[in-house]
C-alpha cells in the first residue's frame, strides 16, 4: 500500500475547503434567483407539455387574481375562452417551430374579468418545460383606443365641420385646408396647398392682414376679420380666430363666412356677433370676470368644467373653487396684475367636489375693461405625464442595476441607451455610436457556446475582444429585436475572469495528477535505474573498446531519463527553498556563457543587453538558473540552422524586473502557445514538455509570470517578470 504524506492530506483538505466554499457559492446565486423570480414585477409562469400551470411567482397570481395552489390545477387554455381556436392552434405551432413567440392575448379570469396581456414564451426552457413572462396591458389597450377615437372625432370635426379651418407654417404657407374653406375660396384643394394665406388676401386688406399676422406670431393668437379674393375677382369676408401650436411653428386658423351680414349689421354689432359665436361655442371654457374675481359672463364649456348651471355659474367668485394654498395664489396674482396676462396651472375644487387640474391664460381688461380667462382641464394629461415618469423611473432603477451589460439601439443600428456596466465592459464614451460598430472595430475572435438551437435571434455568442487601449476580453452577449417598438435589446457579459478561472483550475487537477504520478514514477524507477548505471560502467571496463560507443549511448540515455525524473520530482513534492538577493544580470551571464558551447555547435550566436541601473531580486538562484536553462536551451534547438538568441534584463514601470528571451527560430503557432507549460506538450520530437512546464512552476513560486510572443518565420519571444529589489 503507498503510504499518503502529510502534504498531499493537506492538499486534499484544500481541495475540499474549495469545494465546500463554491457549494456555499453555488447555494447563495440559486437563492438569490428564487428571490428575482419571487419579486419579479411580470408574471412568470413554468408550464408542462400539456400547457398545464407548473410554476407561477406572486405576479401570475395577481395577474390571474387566484392563488398559485388553484393555478396549479388549470391549464392555460382555461383563460383563453375568447381567443378563436384556429388563433389558439397558429400560435402553439409558432411556438413548437420557432422554439419562441412573443404576443398579445385577451384572457378571461374566472371572476369574469378581462385582461390584454402580452406575453413572450420560451420552448423548452428547460427540460420539457415551457417558460412565459407576462404582462397586464389592459390599461394601454384602453388607452389606445381613447386616443384612437379622439383622433378619427377630431378627423370627423375637420373635415365636416361648417367653418374653414387651414392649417399654415411659420411662414404663412398653407399646410392643410378642410373642404369647407376651399369650397368658399372656389378652389381647389391643391391649389391652395404650399401658397402663402397673404396670396389670396383682398388688396384692400392686405395691409391689416399683414399686421395681424405679425400680431399672431408675436403674441401666438389673434382674431379678427380680413376680405379674400374669389377667382371672378369679388370678395368673401371671413371672421376668423388663428392660434399657434406651443413653439410657434405650426398655425390654424378658423374662417367663419360673414360676407352676408356684413351689409346688414355696423361694425360693433359684427364684432359683438362674432364673440359671441366664438364664445358660446368654444372648446375652451371662457370667464369674464371683473376686478373682485366675480364671474360676469361664462360660456357653456366654463358651466361644465365647473360642474354648475350657466346661470349658477355667474355671479359666482371664481377664488372659491381654487384650492391652492394663499401663498401661491397671491403669487400668482400678483404676475397678473403686473404683465396684465398670465399663463399657468392651480387646482380647481368643483361645485360636486371634484378635484381638477386646470389651465388657463388669462388677460386683463380684454373685453369692455373686464378680465377673461380660457381655461383647459389638463387633469388626464398630468396623470399620464405622472404615470409615464413613474414607468420611466422604474425602468431606469432596473436597467442601471443590472448585472450585465444591457444596450438599446434603434434599426438604424444607433445606440439609444447603455447602462453603466455595458459601458465600462465595452469602454464606451459616449452615446450615439453604431451599435456594430463595437463590434467590428475591435479585433474579435468569435468562439463558439453551446445555445439553443431554435433560438437564433436569444443565440448566446462568445467573441475575444482587443480593445485599443490594449486590455482583452472575452465576452458573451445576445440580442432581442423589437423589446418595444423599433427598439432591440443587446445583453453582455465579461467573462474573461471566470474562463481564466476554468483554465486555472483544470491545469491545477493536470498538476495534481501529475504530481501524484511522478512521485510514483520517481520512487519506482530511480532505484533501478541505479543499478542498471553501475552495471553498465562495469561492463564497459571489461568488454572491448569497439563497443564503447554502445555503453556511451546507454550512459547519454541513462542520464537523461535521470534528468527527466529528477523534474518528475520537482513537480511531485515541494522542494527546500531558500531564497537569496542576486544580480539577475549575472545569474543570466552565467547561463549563457554555459549554454555557448551548445550555442557553438548549433552556430547560434548569444547576446546580452541591460540596463545601467542593475537590479536585483529574491530567488532561489540555481531554479531560476535552471529555467534560463530550459529556456535557452529549447532556443538554441529551434535555430537548427542558426541565428542569434539576445537576453535582455531591463526594469519596468512597476517595478519588476524582466528578463526577455528573443531568438531568430522559425516561431511558434498561437493555438500551441497556449498550451506551453502543460503536462507533456511539447514542439521538439523527442521532448516530455517537463522543462517548460517544471519552468512556469518555479516562475509561479517566484511570484512571477512567463509570456509568450511568437511570429511564424521570425522568431519567439520569452518575457520572464519577476518582483524586482533595487540596490
Amino acid at each position: 500500500m503507498q503510504h499518503v504524506t502529510n502534504d498531499e492530506i493537506l492538499t486534499l483538505r484544500k481541495r475540499i475547503e474549495e469545494l465546500e466554499k463554491d457549494k456555499l457559492i453555488i447555494e447563495e446565486q440559486l437563492e438569490m434567483y428564487k428571490a428575482t423570480f419571487a419579486r419579479a414585477k411580470d408574471a412568470i409562469v413554468i408550464f408542462d407539455e400539456q400547457m398545464n400551470f407548473h410554476i407561477v411567482n406572486a405576479a401570475a397570481e395577481l395577474l390571474f387574481e387566484m392563488p398559485s395552489e388553484q393555478l396549479y390545477k388549470k391549464n392555460i387554455y382555461h383563460f383563453l375562452s375568447l381567443v378563436p381556436s384556429h388563433v389558439i392552434k397558429d400560435s402553439y405551432s409558432i411556438l413548437q417551430t420557432e422554439g419562441e413567440l412573443t404576443d398579445e392575448l385577451l384572457i378571461k379570469l374566472e371572476n369574469g374579468k378581462e385582461k390584454y396581456i402580452e406575453y413572450s414564451a420560451k420552448r423548452n426552457a428547460f427540460n420539457n418545460y415551457d417558460i412565459s413572462i407576462m404582462r397586464d396591458i389592459t390599461d394601454r389597450k384602453n388607452l389606445e383606443y381613447e386616443r384612437h377615437l379622439s383622433i378619427q372625432l377630431f378627423q370627423d370635426v375637420y373635415e365636416r365641420a361648417g367653418v374653414g379651418i387651414a392649417i399654415f407654417d411659420e411662414a404663412g404657407r398653407i399646410i392643410d385646408a378642410n373642404p369647407y374653406f376651399c369650397e368658399k375660396l372656389k378652389r381647389e384643394k391643391h391649389e391652395l396647398l404650399n401658397k402663402l394665406l397673404l396670396d389670396f388676401v383682398s388688396g384692400h386688406a392686405f395691409e391689416d392682414a399683414r399686421i395681424m399676422w405679425r400680431s399672431l406670431k408675436l403674441e401666438g393668437t389673434v382674431q379678427g376679420d380680413t376680405a379674400f379674393e374669389l377667382p371672378d375677382g369679388s370678395d368673401i369676408l371671413f371672421d376668423f380666430s388663428a392660434t399657434s401650436n406651443s413653439d410657434n411653428q405650426i398655425f390654424m386658423a378658423i374662417f367663419h363666412d360673414v360676407t352676408e351680414n356684413r351689409e346688414l349689421v355696423k361694425r360693433l354689432s359684427e364684432s359683438e356677433e362674432r364673440f359671441r359665436q366664438v364664445f358660446n361655442h368654444a372648446l375652451d371654457p371662457i370667464v369674464i370676470w371683473d376686478g373682485e374675481g366675480t364671474v360676469i359672463k361664462a360660456n357653456p364649456a366654463a358651466a361644465r368644467l365647473f360642474e354648475l348651471p350657466l346661470e349658477d355659474l355667474i355671479q359666482t367668485n371664481m377664488v372659491e373653487f381654487v384650492e391652492e394654498d394663499s401663498a401661491k395664489l397671491q403669487a400668482v396674482t400678483n404676475r397678473f396684475l403686473k404683465n396684465n396676462q398670465i399663463r399657468d396651472e392651480l387646482h380647481f375644487r368643483m361645485a360636486n367636489g371634484q378635484r381638477k387640474l386646470v389651465e388657463f391664460t388669462s388677460n386683463k381688461g380684454v373685453i369692455d375693461g373686464y378680465n377673461m380667462t380660457i381655461y383647459r382641464n389638463v387633469t388626464e394629461r398630468k396623470r399620464m405625464v405622472d404615470q409615464l415618469q413613474e414607468s420611466e423611473a422604474k425602468f431606469r432603477k432596473i436597467f442601471e442595476a443590472a448585472m450585465d451589460g444591457i444596450i438599446l439601439f434603434n434599426d438604424d443600428k444607433q445606440i439609444i441607451d447603455a447602462n453603466e456596466v455595458a459601458k465600462s465592459t465595452l469602454h464606451l464614451e459616449k452615446m450615439g455610436g453604431k451599435f456594430f460598430d463595437i463590434l467590428y472595430c475591435s479585433d474579435i475572435k468569435f468562439m463558439p457556446v453551446d445555445t439553443h438551437p431554435n433560438s437564433p435571434q436569444d443565440s448566446i455568442k462568445r467573441a475575444h475582444f482587443s480593445f485599443i487601449n490594449g486590455m482583452e476580453k472575452t465576452i458573451e452577449f445576445s440580442y432581442k429585436r423589437n423589446v418595444f417598438g423599433d427598439v432591440h435589446l443587446a445583453v453582455f457579459r465579461d467573462v474573461t475572469e471566470r474562463l481564466q478561472m476554468e483554465e486555472q483550475l483544470r491545469k491545477s487537477d493536470t498538476l495534481s495528477v501529475v504530481g501524484q504520478l511522478a512521485a510514483g514514477i520517481a520512487h519506482e524507477i530511480r532505484n533501478p535505474m541505479t543499478a542498471l548505471k553501475g552495471f553498465i560502467q562495469l561492463m564497459s571496463a571489461e568488454v572491448e573498446d569497439k563497443y564503447d560507443m554502445y555503453f556511451n549511448v546507454m550512459s547519454s540515455e541513462l542520464t537523461r531519463i535521470e534528468s527527466i525524473i529528477t523534474q518528475f520530482l520537482i513537480l511531485a513534492k515541494p522542494q527546500a527553498v531558500k531564497y537569496e538577493l542576486v544580480d539577475i544580470c549575472e545569474l543570466v551571464e552565467t547561463t549563457l556563457e554555459l549554454m555557448r558551447p551548445q550555442a557553438i555547435l548549433q552556430d547560434t550566436a548569444l547576446k546580452f543587453e541591460s540596463e545601467e541601473k542593475l537590479t536585483k531580486v529574491y530567488c532561489e538562484p540555481n531554479q531560476i538558473k535552471q529555467v534560463f536553462i530550459n529556456i535557452v536551451k529549447n532556443a538554441i534547438e529551434a535555430m537548427n540552422k542558426g541565428g542569434a538568441l539576445t537576453a535582455t534584463v531591463k526594469k519596468d514601470e512597476i517595478n519588476k524586473v524582466q528578463i526577455i528571451f528573443t531568438d531568430e527560430g522559425p516561431g511558434i503557432p498561437e493555438e500551441k502557445i497556449k498550451k506551453l507549460g502543460e503536462p507533456f506538450y511539447t514542439t521538439k520530437e523527442r521532448g516530455t514538455g517537463l522543462g517548460l512546464m517544471v519552468s512556469y512552476k518555479i516562475i509561479e513560486e517566484h511570484d512571477g509570470v512567463i509570456d509568450v510572443y511568437s511570429v511564424l518565420n521570425e522568431g519567439t519571444t520569452f518575457t520572464i517578470t519577476l518582483p524586482a529589489t533595487l540596490e
